[in-house]
């Protein structure tokens, strides 16, 4: 009641999950935070119960209360959450319509807060339009996510760069980028390195470094890496 974050997240992990002192009661715990949500204007308590009703609650309203409490948290210029609401209108989830104009403001209003991660998708939002400002605003972020370490805007601006589909192709800069989404685990980069070093293009033909590239990806479980692989062990490679 006086503030204290960490004392009521306590409370509410104590009775949401239970321990030998006390009974689970879920929905006592979700009451107690959301009055200590809106009676301090908490971020973090918003975060929590928005995170418990996407995650861990069952009951039919629960993608509603998910929505109240990412609104509530962007409300206080949360990019995270921001951006959550936006993921929720591009894929069609959490009781929301499948919606891309209205997933790229909220995306946008993120990168506004100081959010990172929607470089990506919205760049392909963007990318779908026929609008010139539209289309440089996506290689823009492209650019930008890549630099700040992002595997899926690193990846993609290097597919668009080899394949020719950006105004200046540049092998060298694509192979750069390529590289770098490759090293963070990226399994359509680990991939793609592998087609290549297969093929001879743009790199020195290499069974082995295709190999390499496509065990890797194989070994973080994704399943065409798996059937790749299995394939070269059948020809031998």
């Amino acid at each position: 009641s006086e503030g204290d974050y960490d004392a009521a997240n306590k409370l509410f992990e104590i009775y949401f999950w239970g321990n030998s002192y006390v009974e689970a009661d879920q929905t006592k715990a979700l009451e107690l935070l959301r009055i200590f949500a809106e009676t301090n204007n908490s971020l973090e308590a918003a975060k929590v119960l928005a995170e418990h009703y996407d995650t861990y609650v069952t009951d039919e309203d629960c993608d509603e209360k998910t929505i109240h409490w990412l609104k509530f948290s962007e409300s206080l210029l949360d990019g995270d959450a921001t951006f959550k609401i936006g993921q929720a209108y591009y894929y069609g989830r959490l009781g929301l319509d499948e919606n891309e104009d209205t997933a790229a403001e909220y995306f946008e209003k993120s990168i506004k807060y100081g959010f990172e991660g929607a470089y990506y998708l919205l760049a392909l939002i963007y990318f779908k339009t026929n609008t010139n400002q539209k289309q440089s605003r996506a290689r823009q972020l492209l650019e930008t996510g890549a630099k700040t370490g992002d595997s899926d805007c690193q990846f993609e601006l290097a597919s668009r760069i080899l394949s020719g589909q950006e105004q200046v192709r540049d092998e060298n800069s694509g192979l750069v980028w390529l590289n770098r989404a490759a090293e963070q685990g990226h399994n359509e980069a680990l991939l793609k390195l592998g087609e290549l070093h297969i093929v001879g293009t743009h790199v020195e033909r290499s069974a082995f470094e295709a190999f390499s590239y496509v065990a890797r990806a194989a070994r973080s479980h994704n399943r065409l890496a798996q059937t790749q692989l299995s394939t070269m062990y059948l020809h031998g490679v």
